[in-house]
């Protein structure tokens, strides 16, 4: 099974279970559909994004419970900066989306919203947190973990190129 089939396999599960959760009021259940939403659209908008852009990936692995896909670098090197923003920039949109639609599934059910609610919010910090970091110079080794350090970084490198 190709990595983009298991994502949406998770994705198309997570939201299942996002809604038989909501019928049957099961918190275990509702909280493995927000997990399987915030790990799997993370990867599968990044690369979905980057395939667009001509980015090419040779291999997937773990980290931690997340999902990672390893470039080719030399297809990342070739595209334009712009492209390089997006395909981070798309990376920073997953998690908080997985969480975002799990909020609205949660509305209306009060044991399981405060949760999310500060899921998103936290998910969506660690993102621009990270991309300040980026833009800034600072925490490199954070920046260089996650999508809006790395966005942020090829801004850096963008602004610095121009003055």
């Amino acid at each position: 099974m190709s990595l983009g089939a298991l994502l949406g396999v998770l994705v198309a599960g997570g939201g299942f279970a996002l809604v038989e959760a909501g019928r049957n009021s099961g918190g275990a259940v509702f909280l493995t559909g927000t997990v399987m939403l915030i790990v799997a659209l993370q990867p599968l908008m990044k690369t979905s994004v980057g395939l667009l852009l001509g980015l090419r990936f040779s291999g997937v692995y773990l980290r931690g419970i997340e999902p990672r896909v390893k470039l080719r670098y030399g297809t990342y090197l070739a595209a334009s900066r712009p492209s390089r923003v997006v395909f981070h920039l798309a990376g920073t949109v997953g998690s908080p989306a997985g969480a975002a639609w799990a909020w609205y599934r949660a509305t209306g059910n009060a044991s399981g919203t405060g949760a999310i609610v500060a899921l998103f919010w936290a998910l969506l910090a660690v993102q621009l947190l990270t991309f300040v970091l980026g833009v800034t110079g600072h925490g490199r080794r954070q920046a260089r973990i996650s999508s809006g350090g790395m966005a942020g970084k090829e801004i850096r490198a963008a602004l610095r190129r121009s003055t």
